[in-house]
């Protein structure tokens, strides 16, 4: 019979959490990235969210 020990299943959840980490922010990363080479690319985008930020920036204002 094959024993377990407490060290053993605890150094196998860090691994399964280290990796789904790593899964995770590597995802993020890949979406990052395609968002902002998006928005390098496209120039209509980058108009439509600077002009969208500058809405609601002044609507921030008008609040104040």
């Amino acid at each position: 019979m094959m024993e377990i020990t407490f060290t053993e299943i605890v150094l196998f959840a860090w691994a399964a959490l280290a990796t789904a980490s790593a899964f995770h922010h590597n995802e993020r990363a890949t979406m990052l990235h395609q968002v902002l080479r998006h928005l390098i690319e496209n120039e209509d985008a980058r108009n439509n969210i600077v002009a969208e930020f500058k809405r609601m920036e002044e609507k921030l204002n008008a609040k104040a």
